[in-house]
């Protein structure tokens, strides 16, 4: 089986970087940006600590989809590292790290790497999700 390439994104915020971080680890803040397209984040539900476990559920026309795992890094403003397993296909699990990289001028980039993927199309179809996101993240930090 062909291995296939972790999906990684950075983006950068004029934020500082304890905001960015809260933003992903305060359930309310997830709400707010998480869910991409015509997806809205219905719960979530974040045990933000090392071995802590989350739980993002999204809903579309009363179609229910829930991601959870687990944090097995978790370094205030600097890095998270959780374990990604969707509901609908619980024997793939995935794993994600976020870097949170203080600049200049209370700016943070955010380099976010993603792996595991059972294919390419998989890989794909996270990063138009990821891209939904973070766009709705930058709208929320504005």
């Amino acid at each position: 089986m062909k291995k296939v390439k972790a999906l990684v994104l950075t983006r950068t915020y004029l934020k500082p970087i304890s905001k960015v971080f809260d933003a992903f680890t305060n359930p309310a803040n997830l709400k707010e940006w998480f869910a991409p397209g015509g997806l809205i984040v219905t719960i979530a539900e974040v045990n933000a600590r090392q071995s802590g476990a989350y739980r993002i559920e999204m809903t579309e026309d009363k179609k229910k989809i829930t991601i959870r795992g687990k944090y097995i890094e978790f370094k205030k403003n600097s890095r998270l590292m959780f374990t990604w397993v969707w509901d609908f296909d619980p024997e793939h699990e995935l794993l994600v790290t976020i870097d949170f990289i203080k600049l200049e001028d209370r700016k943070t980039k955010i380099k976010i790497s993603q792996r595991g993927f059972p294919n390419t199309e998989s890989r794909d179809n996270h990063r138009v999700g990821w891209t939904g996101g973070l766009s709705n993240l930058a709208k929320l930090l504005k």
